[in-house]
C-alpha cells in the first residue's frame, strides 16, 4: 500500500477534521461519567499547549458550569445531612445554581435571619465514583505510562481532601483570617464560613456579590474587538497564529500589554465614547428638538475594560503570600474560582484543596524558584539535592533540572525542546 508524506499544513487540516468529529463525543462521555473526568477536563481547560482547540473550548465551559442536579435533589441532600427540613434553616434557596463543579454545586440562599449566603452541596456517591475512577487510571498508567503514576498518586491525595466540607470550611476560615491580616485585605475578599451550618456534605458561607472573572474577561475582549471592528474570535485566532510563529522560531510566547498600556488604551477608548456622547448631546440640543432621534448604544459601549496585568499581578501576589508567608494556600486555583466584586475587590472562592507547608519547605521552595528564575543548572541542582534532599536513580543533572522546570517553572516548548509536555515527560524517563 502506497504511503504519502503530508505537509505540516495538510497534517493540521487532517487532525482538525478528526478533532471536529470526535471532540463532541468525548465530552458527551465526560459529562456521562462526571466526577474525576470532569475534574480532568477542568484541569485541561487551562492548557492550550496540550489540548486542541475543539477540546479546549468544551473543557473551558466546565470550569464552573459542570452538570448540575435539580434543586429538589439538592434540598433532599441538605435535609438528610441536617436531619431536619430545609425550611428550618433557610428562608429561600435559589433554584438556579451559582456554579457546578466536579463533585457538587453551589446555590444562593437566604437564612432565617435574612442573611444572604452561598450553599455548597456535595453530590451523592461523588467520593466513591472518584475512588474508582482514579484507581482505574492509576492501574492503566502503572502498566502503560509509569512515568505519570507519581503525578496521579499526588492528584489522588490532593483531590481526596475535597470530600469533607467541614475540613474545607476550616481551611477556608484559616486562609480568610490570614489574608484579612495581610497587605491585600482591602483588595481581596474570601467568604467567611458559617461553621455551625457546615457538615460533611453541606458548606454554608458568606455570599460575595459580583460576577465571574471569566465573564469580565469576555467583556474586556468584546470591547477591544468592537473598537477594532473585528470579532473576539478573530482576535483569538490572530494571537494563536502569532504564538505558533514565535514557537516555530524557538521564541517565548508574546506577553500582553502592560498595565500602563492598558490604562492608556482605556483612556483612549473612554475618550472615543465621550466624544460620541458629546455628539449626541449636541444633536439633542439643536436638531434634536426638530427631528428627535433614538440612539442605540454602540456594542463597544456595553462592555468594560479590565486592567488584566493589575488583576493577574494581584492574583499572583495573593497566592504567593498564601504560600510563602502563611504556608496555607489554595492548591487548585483556576479562573472559575475568581470573582470581580461590586466593590472593586477580587473574590477568591473554593478552598477545597488547601495545602499546608512548613517554614522549612517554604524556604526551600523559594530558593528553588530564585534558582530557576536566574541561576545556573548547578544552582538548581544544589537546591534540589542539598536543601530538598531529592534523590533519583541516576542523579542526572539534565533530568533534575528539566523536571524542576516542568513542575515549578513552565512547560512551554522552549523547555520541552519542541515536544508536547506529555511526550517530553515520557522522554525524560526513557
Amino acid at each position: 500500500m502506497e504511503q504519502r508524506q503530508l505537509s505540516d499544513a495538510q497534517q493540521t487540516a487532517e487532525y482538525k477534521k478528526l478533532h471536529d468529529k470526535y471532540a463532541p463525543a468525548v465530552f458527551d462521555i465526560v459529562l456521562e461519567l462526571k466526577g474525576f473526568y470532569v475534574k480532568l477536563a477542568q484541569t485541561g481547560s487551562t492548557r492550550p499547549d496540550v489540548l486542541p482547540k475543539q477540546y479546549l473550548d468544551r473543557a473551558a465551559k466546565l470550569q464552573d458550569d459542570a452538570p448540575a442536579k435539580p434543586v429538589e435533589e439538592i434540598c433532599a441532600i441538605i435535609e438528610q445531612s441536617y436531619g431536619k427540613p430545609v425550611r428550618q434553616v433557610f428562608r429561600a434557596i435559589d433554584p438556579k445554581p451559582l456554579g457546578a463543579a466536579s463533585i457538587g454545586q453551589a446555590h444562593r440562599a437566604v437564612l432565617l435571619d435574612g442573611q444572604e449566603v452561598a450553599v455548597k452541596v456535595q453530590h451523592p456517591d461523588a467520593e466513591s465514583f472518584f475512588r474508582w475512577d482514579i484507581k482505574t487510571i492509576q492501574d492503566f498508567c502503572r502498566y502503560f505510562q509509569p512515568a505519570h503514576l507519581p503525578y496521579l498518586v499526588e492528584v489522588e491525595k490532593q483531590f481526596m481532601t475535597e470530600f469533607n466540607y467541614v475540613e474545607e470550611a476550616k481551611n477556608l476560615d484559616t486562609v480568610r483570617s490570614n489574608i484579612a491580616k495581610s497587605p491585600y485585605a482591602a483588595k481581596v475578599a474570601i467568604p467567611k464560613p458559617k461553621m455551625e451550618l457546615c457538615t460533611k456534605e453541606v458548606l454554608v458561607m458568606e455570599f460575595l456579590k459580583g460576577r465571574k472573572l471569566l465573564d469580565g474577561i469576555q467583556d474586556h475582549f468584546e470591547a477591544i474587538a468592537a473598537d477594532k471592528g473585528v470579532t473576539v474570535e478573530f482576535l483569538k485566532q490572530d494571537q494563536e497564529r502569532k504564538d505558533k510563529e514565535r514557537e516555530a522560531h524557538g521564541l517565548d510566547i508574546e506577553t500582553g500589554p502592560s498595565s500602563l498600556q492598558l490604562r492608556l488604551y482605556g483612556l483612549t477608548l473612554g475618550a472615543k465614547r465621550l466624544a460620541r456622547r458629546i455628539g449626541r448631546v449636541s444633536y439633542e440640543y439643536t436638531l434634536g428638538f426638530i427631528a428627535p432621534k433614538k440612539w442605540a448604544p454602540r456594542e463597544d459601549e456595553q462592555h468594560q475594560l479590565l486592567n488584566l496585568p493589575d488583576i493577574l499581578k494581584l492574583i499572583m501576589d495573593v497566592h504567593g503570600y498564601e504560600i510563602f508567608v502563611d504556608g496555607s494556600f489554595n492548591g487548585d486555583p483556576h479562573p472559575g474560582n475568581i470573582l470581580l466584586l461590586e466593590d472593586g475587590r477580587l473574590g477568591l472562592i473554593d478552598y477545597g484543596q488547601v495545602k499546608h507547608i512548613s517554614r522549612e519547605h517554604r524556604v526551600h521552595l523559594a530558593k528553588l524558584i530564585v534558582a530557576l528564575a536566574g541561576g545556573s543548572r548547578d544552582d538548581i541542582i544544589e537546591v534540589l539535592t542539598k536543601d530538598m534532599r531529592i534523590r533519583t536513580t541516576n542523579m542526572d543533572p539534565y533530568f533534575l533540572e528539566k523536571q524542576a522546570r516542568l513542575m515549578i517553572d513552565n512547560d512551554d516548548r522552549t523547555v520541552t525542546e519542541g515536544m508536547n509536555a506529555q511526550l517530553f515527560v515520557e522522554h525524560l524517563h526513557t
